[in-house]
Order: structure tokens, then C-alpha cells, then sequence
């Protein structure tokens, strides 16, 4: 039983320790953001082909 205990206090540290390891600070600043350019339009075409007879989609003005 005390084996199973100690294992689970271990398992238990280790993922906690695995989660904070997602949280970094290696987000991009706002002045990298601010450096990109704005799109042009917030469509976006997902086809992987473009069949011949299709056009484009325009967002509504």
C-alpha cells in the first residue's frame, strides 16, 4: 500500500510539473505583432486543388 501511495505522490508531481512546463514566456511580443502586416482579407481558401471552373470567394463589403 505504501508502495502504491509513494507512486502516486510521484505521478502526481511529475504531471504538474510536465503542465508548467507548457506555460512559457515564449510568446511573441507586441511589437513583433504590431511589426506584421495586416491581411488583406480574413477568407481563407482551404482547398488543397483548385478545380478549373471555381472562383475565389470575396468577403461581403
Amino acid at each position: 500500500m505504501l508502495v502504491r501511495v509513494t507512486l502516486a505522490i510521484f505521478l502526481a508531481a511529475a504531471c504538474r510539473v510536465c503542465a508548467q512546463e507548457a506555460l512559457t514566456d515564449a510568446l511573441p511580443s507586441l511589437a513583433e505583432m504590431i511589426a506584421q502586416p495586416i491581411p488583406e482579407s480574413a477568407w481563407l481558401d482551404l482547398r488543397q486543388t483548385a478545380p478549373r471552373n471555381s472562383k475565389t470567394q470575396n468577403a461581403p463589403a
